[in-house]
């Protein structure tokens, strides 16, 4: 693997220039859903959020929109994310820059990541406009909150460290 900068005296390629701005990005786009979430929570556990105009149509029909956007936006984003990757061990195959190879490697995570996030979003608007009158007699619609539970995990689960990004680049 060619590296920006290499530790003297080692065979270990030094620290990714980029890894620090992939992880800033990572928490970032974490922390708003938490923020978002939290907000959401307080609106409607309080009885704040749309209650009195709430209706079972409105949660319905959101939920089914929530529904249509993951089922968009998940392969979406898999398949854009795996077609960047493939670019970058061909162009690093090929003698490209770590640098060009990076910018691209970063691109791919914040499309991958906005996708993600957005299905995350519409799913905690979903439960917002539901209200809280609606979401106690037919709690199902609690459901809209796996997304936003399911993007949290994912980013833990694939937070960027060095390994995971050489990986990435068929170092690893």
């Amino acid at each position: 693997m060619q590296t920006a900068t290499s530790d003297p005296g080692s065979n270990q390629p030094s620290t990714i220039p980029f890894l620090q701005t992939l992880q800033i990005i990572h928490v970032a786009l974490g922390m708003g859903i938490i923020m978002f979430c939290c907000i959401v929570l307080y609106l409607v556990t309080n009885g704040t959020a749309t209650s009195a105009g709430a209706d079972p149509a409105t949660a319905r029909i959101m939920s089914w929109i929530h529904i249509g956007v993951a089922v968009s936006s998940y392969p979406m984003a898999v398949i854009a994310f795996t077609m960047t990757i493939h670019g970058v061990r061909r162009s690093i195959v090929k003698g490209g820059s770590i640098a060009t190879a990076g910018a691209k490697l970063q691109a791919a995570y914040i499309v991958r990541l906005a996708l993600f996030e957005g299905v995350a979003i519409v799913g905690l608007i979903a439960v917002l406009l539901s209200g809280q009158a609606v979401l106690q007699e037919q709690p199902a619609y609690w459901a809209n909150l796996v997304s936003a539970a399911a993007f949290l995990l994912f980013l833990a689960m694939t937070f960027p460290t060095r390994g995971r990004v050489e990986a990435l680049f068929g170092a690893g």
